[in-house]
């Protein structure tokens, strides 16, 4: 895309960029910019945000913050708050912050689960086959129990995640 098909894309989604500042960035002569102005970028181009601040191969190194190199794979999963691909040199892994991203993915993943089993409930109880609607009854009603206890985890992660920020403002 040129950069003014980007701005053109940015003003279609309500937060227009101009021509001239897409091609600064671009030519790395403007470095820094906002975060609306990367998420508008980045659905500008249909690529995750993040891809924006750490491209490159997953080895290579990128400074993270003044002076600090790191591989942008540990970048990526301190930005992310993945520790499956960082290390914990810059996020603290066992954080209220990081268990809640953990639960977050972990719920998305049965929602998908959740999702699937029931299609192929819907879709054995349509064709009378209870051979296979019986195991996908059982896995949707199990992940859908699975979801409940995610959600009460989720919900006492976020309520000492506020307790640690009033604490702080106090």
């Amino acid at each position: 895309m040129s950069a003014q098909d980007v701005a053109d894309q940015t003003q279609q989604l309500g937060y227009a960029l101009s021509r001239d500042k897409i091609a600064n960035y671009e030519s790395g002569r403007k470095q820094g910019l906002d975060v609306s102005e990367l998420l508008v970028i980045a659905a500008a181009l249909r690529v995750p945000p993040v891809t924006l601040l750490f491209d490159g191969h997953p080895g290579e190194d990128v400074e993270l913050l003044p002076g600090q190199q790191m591989p942008i794979v540990a970048a990526l999963g301190w930005f992310c708050g993945d520790d499956n691909l960082s290390d914990d040199a810059v996020a603290k892994t066992d954080s209220p912050s990081v268990e809640l991203l953990r639960l977050t993915r972990r719920r998305a993943h049965k929602q998908r689960l959740l999702n699937t089993a029931g299609g192929m409930a819907s879709d054995y109880a349509g064709e009378h086959d209870e051979a296979n609607f019986t195991p996908a009854i059982e896995l949707f009603l199990s992940t859908k129990d699975d979801l409940a206890e995610i959600d009460a985890a989720i919900d006492k992660q976020w309520s000492a995640i506020l307790a640690g920020r009033k604490e702080v403002n106090e």
